[in-house]
């Protein structure tokens, strides 16, 4: 993304542009707005493209289960934004924050039953290379070849 530009917007374009995703769900990954914004634009665009953009799921020391069902971290998080709800007294927005975290929790079913890749207290230099592997596959190997000097 270039310098100086609004963060989302660009960062929405790339992922549309991308040909693959890979979402990084931690134990606090749903306590942030910004986070499950993502995973829902990038859940959107691969079904908006008929699974031509792929999507590589990393369980970073948090279990699939818990990312697909909101159960563990996910829920605590997930019970602060119904507490939202709840104690909003705006209409319009109680509305919004419905349709926002069901759209969220829909999201993160479809991403937890994706296959992915789970690090649970492992090696993470291994991991990270097994990463990279597994991308290597899913894209062109010639285009992430970088020639040495």
């Amino acid at each position: 993304m270039d310098r100086g530009k609004l963060i989302e917007p660009e960062l929405n374009k790339a992922i549309r542009e991308a040909a693959i995703s890979i979402i990084v769900f931690s134990r606090n990954y749903a306590s942030s707005k910004w986070c499950l914004d993502e995973v829902l634009t990038i859940i959107e665009e691969q079904e908006r493209l008929a699974s031509k953009h792929d999507v590589v799921p990393v369980f970073y020391n948090v279990d699939p289960y818990d990312v697909k069902n909101q159960t563990g971290s996910f829920e605590e998080a997930f019970s602060w934004y119904d507490n939202i709800i709840e104690t909003e007294l705006d209409y319009q927005k109680k509305i919004e924050w419905l349709q926002k975290v069901k759209a969220w929790r829909v999201s993160l079913r479809k991403a937890g039953s994706l296959t992915g890749m789970v690090l649970a207290n492992g090696h993470e230099a291994k991991f990270i290379s097994n990463i990279v592997n597994v991308i290597r596959k899913k894209l062109n190997y010639k285009l992430l070849h970088i020639e040495g000097k």
